[in-house]
């Protein structure tokens, strides 16, 4: 096995090599220092592309078969290989709020963009139906933006990497998690951003009480989303946070390799409370605490609010 002529993530490939080239009547050590070896590595790796592309034209049965089958190998290259990472990109598929059977490609979903959408957007969790049910899909509700479903940590891994994609007249499209506190192109308008702070001068009370009462363990803190439209609240990450579900993988991993690592109430990182100042539920919050000081039935209250933002999220469970 000559780990440079071929590339980890093609490793179901199987083929013939003609070359006149290679001096096979040398030693491995010998021909894995070629450098006739890296041309015919790369080209055996655009020439799988290449054909990937082709089964990808013809679509139908063919293509949805190919990805059920090798589209995790195809991920794997995304995250592996630097110099091929965009080509690959575009041969990946993921589910899609758009379509509740087929996969869909990042290409794909730019051409159904809306107009004035800046961004890709993605959310993940532990199969569809979690992705489904996550608070997150509020945030571009009102929009009728797309999301795309990563439903294992291999899917996010892929969306961290690519960052972007090529969109129409060259313009590049930010991929954007909306697990974030932040999300570009929803929560980072001026207008937002001043109705935010007006909002959280008026909830002050009820912030500081969810936060303190939650602990420092549980929230790193507790801000108003004016992007929720049903949901109470919702957990978030910072933009360097993990998702839950990679705080599960590198949870399992760290087991898996013996590593003592500190991965205290369950979920390893303190996640962002966001609450709705305009959901029934904040709104006769707030009002209790303006009519004095809180009680055990406002800590139960908090307690639920960060319990089923949790739940829906994806979060375990603490």
């Amino acid at each position: 096995k000559f780990t440079e002529l071929c590339p980890r993530w093609l490793k179901f490939v199987k083929g013939v090599i003609d070359s006149e080239d290679l001096p096979l009547n040398v030693g491995r050590e010998i021909l894995q220092k070629s450098s006739v070896l890296r041309v015919v590595s790369r080209r055996i790796v655009k020439k799988s592309i290449d054909m990937f592309n082709d089964v990808k034209n013809k679509g139908g049965e063919d293509w949805a078969t190919f990805q059920k089958q090798f589209g995790k190998y195809l991920k794997v290259g995304v995250i592996e290989d630097n110099e091929n990472r965009k080509d690959i990109g575009e041969l990946i598929t993921f589910g899609s709020s758009a379509s509740k059977g087929n996969l869909t490609t990042l290409g794909e979903y730019v051409t159904r963009m809306k107009e004035g959408q800046q961004c890709i957007y993605y959310v993940s969790g532990d199969g569809r139906a979690q992705c489904e049910m996550s608070p997150a899909l509020e945030k571009v509700k009102n929009n009728g933006y797309e999301v795309m479903y990563c439903v294992e940590p291999l899917d996010e891994l892929c969306m961290m990497e690519l960052k972007e994609v090529d969109g129409p007249e060259d313009k590049k499209i930010e991929i954007v998690d909306l697990g974030r506190d932040t999300v570009k192109g929803i929560d980072d308008t001026e207008d937002k951003k001043e109705e935010k702070q007006e909002k959280e001068k008026s909830f002050d009370q009820v912030l500081k009480f969810l936060t303190e009462t939650l602990g420092e363990k549980r929230v790193s803190k507790v801000e108003i989303s004016l992007s929720l439209s049903d949901s109470p609240s919702t957990l978030a990450q910072a933009q360097y946070g993990m998702s839950p579900q990679m705080q599960k993988y590198m949870k399992a991993r760290a087991v898996a390799m013996g590593d003592e690592a500190d991965w205290s109430g369950g979920s390893g990182q303190a996640a962002i409370l966001q609450v709705n100042p305009n959901h029934p539920i904040l709104v006769s919050l707030k009002e209790r605490m303006d009519a004095g000081e809180p009680g055990d039935d406002e800590k139960r209250v908090a307690s639920l609010l960060f319990h089923v933002a949790q739940l829906r999220g994806g979060y375990e469970i603490t």
